[in-house]
C-alpha cells in the first residue's frame, strides 16, 4: 500500500503481524510477518515503541497491581510512574479526581499465548480478567480491568 508521498506503508494483518507492501515486497518477503518493518520513504523518521498513558488516582495500588500481573513498576517524580514487562512499557499518571467511567484508557496487548497470560492475570487475583472469547477476525483474546477502570485487552493469533 502506498501512503500520500508515494512511500510504502505497513498494514496490519489479523494475527497482529505487520505486512509491507510497496516498491521492496520482493526484499521484505524474506522476513517473517511478525518482524515489524520501518516505512520505506527517506527523510521520515522511523516509530519504534509505543507507551501509552493511563490514568490513575492511586499510585500506590495502580504500583501493588501491576506487579501482580509481572510489571517491574518505577515510581518518578511528579505522580507519574512507569510499568515495563516483556520490553512492553505502560506509563500512568496521577489523576487525583479521577472518574473511570469518563476518563480510564484502553489499550491492546498483542502476546504469544493469550490462554497462559489469562491463567496467569486470573491466578494472580487483581482486577477482573474475562474469559476467553473469539472477537470473529482470527485472534483468541481477554480483556483485564484494573481497579481505575483502564481496560487491557490481549490476544494471540488463532491456531488454524
Amino acid at each position: 500500500m502506498q501512503g500520500a508521498a508515494g512511500c510504502a506503508v505497513e498494514q496490519d494483518l489479523p494475527d497482529g503481524g505487520q505486512q509491507q507492501t510497496g516498491p521492496d515486497d520482493d526484499e521484505q518477503a524474506a522476513h517473517t510477518a511478525r518482524v515489524p518493518r520501518p516505512v520505506a520513504c527517506s527523510g521520515m523518521a522511523v516509530l519504534r515503541s509505543v507507551a501509552p498513558i493511563l490514568p490513575t488516582a492511586d499510585i500506590e495500588r495502580m504500583q501493588h497491581h501491576y506487579e501482580r500481573l509481572g510489571f517491574a513498576v518505577r515510581i518518578h517524580q511528579g505522580g507519574y510512574a512507569t510499568a515495563t514487562r516483556d520490553g512492553i512499557n505502560v506509563h500512568f499518571r496521577w489523576s487525583p479526581d479521577l472518574d473511570p467511567s469518563r476518563q480510564a484508557g484502553a489499550i491492546y496487548l498483542a502476546v504469544d499465548d493469550a490462554d497462559a497470560l489469562q491463567a496467569e492475570w486470573v491466578a494472580a487475583g487483581v482486577g477482573d480478567t474475562s474469559d476467553l472469547f473469539d472477537p470473529g477476525f482470527g485472534v483468541w483474546e481477554a480483556a483485564h480491568t484494573d481497579p481505575d477502570g483502564n481496560l487491557i485487552r490481549f490476544g494471540s493469533p488463532r491456531s488454524p
